[in-house]
């Protein structure tokens, strides 16, 4: 996809330039790492690209992570093939694991997700003031 070439070409100018490059579910590169021009440097990938790789997301499975890699859960259906590459769902995983420092996730991580409804969302209204009762499990979002 158009998104997924812009994402490569980042990360891997990132590389290039010896500035640190973030990417969520991106595609790797230390195999393909010759075939850039200029070629990417292995150090430069290890100390300067960082991808979070959820479980049984297939891009970033194409070619071999480099040092600085983050694997986590991926709580999608198993029949769901590109549901782990979501990244929305990625970010309501690391909210999930690390903590949102009081602020409410999104809504989408409870409603399309199933993830926990957070406890409070700020003065007296309750999450379902703020994001709906339908939930992934009502067959809301399929």
């Amino acid at each position: 996809s158009k998104a997924h070439t812009v994402l490569f070409r980042f990360v891997s100018q990132g590389a290039q330039a010896n500035i640190p490059a973030i990417a969520i579910s991106g595609p790797n590169n230390v195999f393909s790492r010759l075939t850039y021009d200029p070629p990417l440097d292995l150090d430069k990938i290890d100390a300067t690209l960082f991808n979070v790789i959820p479980d049984r997301d297939l891009v970033p499975r194409v070619d071999e992570p480099g040092l600085l890699t983050q694997h986590i859960a991926c709580r999608a259906e198993k029949n769901d093939f590109f549901g782990c590459h979501a990244s929305t769902r990625t970010l309501c995983e690391i909210l999930y694991k690390c903590g949102s420092f009081n602020r409410p996730p999104p809504c989408e991580c409870a409603v399309k997700y199933g993830y926990p409804e957070a406890d409070r969302l700020g003065g007296n209204q309750t999450y379902s003031d703020v994001c709906g009762t339908k939930r992934s499990n009502d067959g809301w979002y399929a």
